[in-house]
């Protein structure tokens, strides 16, 4: 945990993004068909935007040739903070810190351990918000993550508010041609969830 506490701290972003393979596989895909790699916008105009991976992530991505292509990509995985077990076997309960105090059980969708260790990161870190498409993730994340979880939509309504034309017109593109070309469904149980940071609730970002 100290690592990650470090490399967190370190991060002058108000939006810190902790992109899931799901996701990350979406953005490679925009970038083959239009060119324009969304993370490489962020890192270059928009210092208030951070995103880091779980090392299990990059994992996952490298085993299936997909390596996140991004400045100083090295320098953004973050250590799994759950149990060492193999990240690919399947959990269905998550812990939570109840209002209590008390440390207690919730039950969820079967998930990958590496996606519930991706929940237990955001879970130990605050200021990080979850990037997802998988429904089975966002919808076990919901519960313990209020506010604090996303999908790709949010992501580009969120930055097609720039105020630079050019960065405007290039937005408005990849949500575009992401609307007609992706076969994610936003699960009706998050749709609220995620909408308060695409309506500016939260986090105040300037971009």
């Amino acid at each position: 945990m100290e690592h990650n506490d470090a490399v967190l701290a370190a991060s002058q972003g108000e939006l810190i993004l902790l992109i899931d393979s799901s996701a990350y596989e979406e953005i490679q895909r925009l970038a083959n068909e239009t060119g324009y790699h969304a993370l490489n916008f962020i890192v270059r105009r928009y210092p208030k935007i951070d995103f880091f991976f779980s090392a299990d992530v990059f994992r996952e991505l490298n085993a299936r040739g997909l390596s996140p292509n991004a400045p100083n990509i090295a320098t953004r995985a973050l250590q799994p903070e759950g149990v060492s077990i193999d990240p690919n076997s399947k959990v269905s309960i998550g812990l939570y810190n109840a209002a209590d105090g008390q440390i207690k059980s919730y039950k969820h969708n079967n998930i990958s351990q590496a996606d519930q260790n991706q929940i237990l990161l955001c879970q130990n870190h605050l200021q990080l918000v979850l990037l997802s498409n998988d429904h089975k993730l966002l919808r076990s994340a919901a519960p313990v993550l209020p506010n604090r979880i996303m999908d790709l939509q949010n992501l580009f309504e969120l930055l097609v508010n720039t105020e630079n034309p050019h960065l405007r017109k290039m937005w408005q593109e990849l949500h575009d041609h992401y609307m007609q070309t992706s076969n994610y469904k936003r699960p009706n149980n998050v749709r609220a969830l995620t909408d308060m940071l695409s309506n500016g609730r939260e986090p105040g970002v300037t971009v």
